[in-house]
């Protein structure tokens, strides 16, 4: 979120600036051949804060794919500072879709009118679903379905992108809390049963430009939780043969609602 958001103005203003001719950045789109561009999907934003300290840091090349699980009209009333940052993040280039299931991204980004393009890289971070106290059973169980959902869901994208266009060094990137009980989970078993083999696992940067922080659970505060977290990168396994997908069948999942 936005600590100490500067007013819209402020931020129109420094966009203005940057858009201007001769200004170096990166992440607008003038004078970049289409076939140059790699696109990076984010999938459950928030209030986009994340994704546009990226931006603004410069801090990637990628053209920005900005989904969130909700309506805009309803991140508005959730977010006081979502107007803004949905701003800005246009200003920037990048594309916003609303409505988007993790779980269900074929069918969903489809349905938000998708750009007709492929992915490079689809990221989630800190999925969570807002039903259940954390660690206990139930709180496990329905994350673990929204977790092997989007690993599903995403496989399949980046399946797609290998197929159709012959590229297969999509990655499916979830990033998650280091400590008990977010860390105990099984991330890797979950991404083998759909097809995704470990490539590395980083530490998360923490956001930039100090736009960004994790919005804390209430459960977190209690315990006065660290924010020490890392991406854990996946990649499709090779194809066993030539137009064979190596990806046993979609595990059917359900969406909670709360995967902001």
């Amino acid at each position: 979120m936005l600590q100490g958001a500067p007013s819209l103005k402020k931020l129109q203003s420094v966009v203005r600036r940057l858009q201007q001719p001769g200004v170096n950045c990166r992440w607008f789109p003038q004078g970049r051949a289409a076939t140059d561009v790699r696109r990076t999907l984010c999938v459950g934003c928030g209030d986009g804060s994340y994704e546009l300290g990226m931006l603004l840091a410069n801090a990637t090349e990628d053209e920005l794919i900005v989904t969130f699980y909700e309506a805009e009209a309803r991140l508005k009333q959730r977010y006081t500072n979502f107007a803004v940052n949905a701003w800005v993040l246009r200003a920037l280039g990048a594309t916003l879709l609303f409505d988007v299931d993790a779980t269900r991204l074929m069918e969903s980004l489809e349905a938000a009118q998708s750009p007709p393009h492929m992915y490079g890289s689809i990221c989630f971070n800190f999925p969570q679903t807002g039903s259940a106290f954390p660690g206990t059973p139930a709180w496990r169980d329905v994350l673990l379905h929204l977790i092997a959902g989007y690993f599903s869901s995403a496989a399949r994208v980046i399946e797609t992108r290998l197929i159709e266009e012959g590229v297969g060094d999509g990655e499916v990137v979830l990033v998650m809390m280091d400590r008990p009980p977010y860390g105990e989970l099984p991330f890797d078993e979950l991404a083998d049963a759909v097809g995704l083999q470990m490539l590395r696992r980083e530490r998360f940067d923490g956001g930039h430009l100090g736009l960004y922080r994790h919005r804390m659970t209430w459960h977190d505060r209690v315990v006065q939780a660290d924010e020490d977290s890392t991406c854990h990168i996946y990649g499709l396994r090779a194809f066993a043969a030539e137009g064979e997908s190596s990806m046993p069948s979609a595990p059917r999942v359900h969406s909670e609602e709360g995967h902001l």
